[in-house]
């Protein structure tokens, strides 16, 4: 069981529909109600009329254990657009989308 703490709206394959990008795990919880922590974050392509596709870990490469806290796209100057992952007690990860 797990949860989500955080959602980015974005369009990953760049076919003109948002997709989202979710991630979560919270292990703040006392040791005799275990944690939260069978999340490795998700990917949903969607296809513009409200329906998402989950996706494989292995096929979106996004997948992190820890607790994300926080999800933000970017894009740098040429373009080229990043997903960074706030993870907590630990550095954030940053991943490119292609």
């Amino acid at each position: 069981m797990s949860c989500v703490c955080d959602i980015s709206c974005t369009d990953i394959n760049e076919d003109g529909h948002l997709d989202l990008i979710m991630g979560g795990n919270n292990f703040e919880f006392k040791p005799q109600y275990s944690q939260l922590d069978a999340s490795l974050g998700h990917v949903l392509l969607g296809d513009g009329s409200m329906n998402f596709e989950w996706q494989p870990y292995t096929k979106s490469g996004f997948s992190i254990k820890e607790e994300i806290k926080h999800l933000s796209t970017l894009r740098d100057a040429s373009g080229k657009q990043f997903v960074i992952a706030a993870i907590n007690d630990t550095k954030p990860r940053i991943f490119a989308l292609k």
